[in-house]
């Protein structure tokens, strides 16, 4: 007799594709805007994969299943998802989440005046900032061989309670933000609490003279001196007189 067959071979994959983001951590702050997304997947019978951000209205494919490169995104947070299938139709994703955050913090120290002097040690150094991911700032000064903290978690503090010696000081606060970038602003003040020198070396104190034209000679003595002037008598006067130069010709 006669026999005839017909044959089908097929095979039975109930197992969803392993799909895993490897390059960035969830919730993950980044000042780069052309961040790259790697990820890993597995399946023996693997199809295809794509990728849909944000509003996810588009789906983008990722031919060979490709990382995700090549994207400017936008600063603000993004939402990203990874989907894969195999030849069976089983379908796996992956997600991720991260904030995009390229604007430098903006940092100004308003107290003390640059290139000011004072005869406080104790001045506090006072600074405005802006920035709505902060992270933490710090400050150096003179030889910037030392960091000191001024806070960190989204909460900064001015600079007090430092007693500075005598001389100048650069000052130099740092801030970062929760992405990486940075920003400074310098201030520099000196310290002078040492009272000028000045003597009056001519005539002597409690001297008697028939000279109606004597001359004041005195001696000033200050690294940083500014100004000088006298007055005789009643006081009620000041007259402005250059620093080193003698009282003369007063009648």
């Amino acid at each position: 007799g006669y026999e005839n067959s017909s044959a089908v071979v097929f095979i039975i994959d109930t197992i969803n594709p392993g799909i895993e983001i490897s390059s960035l951590a969830n919730n993950t702050n980044s000042s780069d805007n052309k961040l790259d997304i790697d990820y890993s997947v597995s399946d023996t019978n693997l199809d295809s994969c794509w990728y849909g951000n944000d509003s996810y209205s588009v789906n983008t494919s990722l031919g060979s299943c490709a990382n995700l490169t090549s994207v400017v995104w936008s600063d603000g947070q993004h939402n990203v998802t990874l989907w894969v299938n195999d030849s069976a139709g089983n379908l796996n994703s992956s997600s991720v989440s991260f904030t995009i955050d390229t604007t430098i913090p903006e940092i100004n120290t308003v107290f003390p005046i640059n290139n000011t002097y004072a005869i406080n040690n104790n001045l506090d150094v006072n600074y405005t900032l802006t920035e709505i991911n902060l992270d933490s700032c710090w400050y150096g000064n003179d030889s910037y061989s030392v960091n000191t903290s001024l806070g960190s978690g989204g909460s900064c503090s001015n600079i007090t309670s430092v007693v500075w010696s005598e001389g100048q000081h650069n000052v130099t606060v740092w801030i970062n933000d929760s992405a990486g970038n940075l920003n400074s602003s310098m201030v520099s003040f000196t310290i002078d609490s040492t009272n000028p020198s000045v003597n009056i070396i001519y005539p002597a104190n409690n001297t008697h003279t028939t000279n109606i034209e004597v001359d004041v000679n005195s001696t000033f003595s200050d690294i940083h001196l500014d100004s000088c002037w006298y007055s005789n008598d009643s006081y009620s006067v000041n007259t402005s007189l250059s620093c080193g130069e003698n009282i003369t010709s007063v009648v």
